[in-house]
């Protein structure tokens, strides 16, 4: 593998590292709400 195609290979896998971590933010984020929601329903209902 030339540098030039090593350099484009590192900067791909780069952007799929930096891909996953926005979606594992957003899934670890959708299901923070998720559980707010839910405990807001709960204390609704047993209040």
């Amino acid at each position: 593998m030339s540098d030039v195609e090593r350099y484009e290979y590192d900067e791909h896998v780069n952007a799929l590292m930096i891909q996953n971590d926005v979606l594992n933010t957003a899934k670890l984020e959708d299901l923070e709400e998720g559980r707010a929601e839910r405990r807001t329903i709960f204390l609704y209902l047993n209040s």
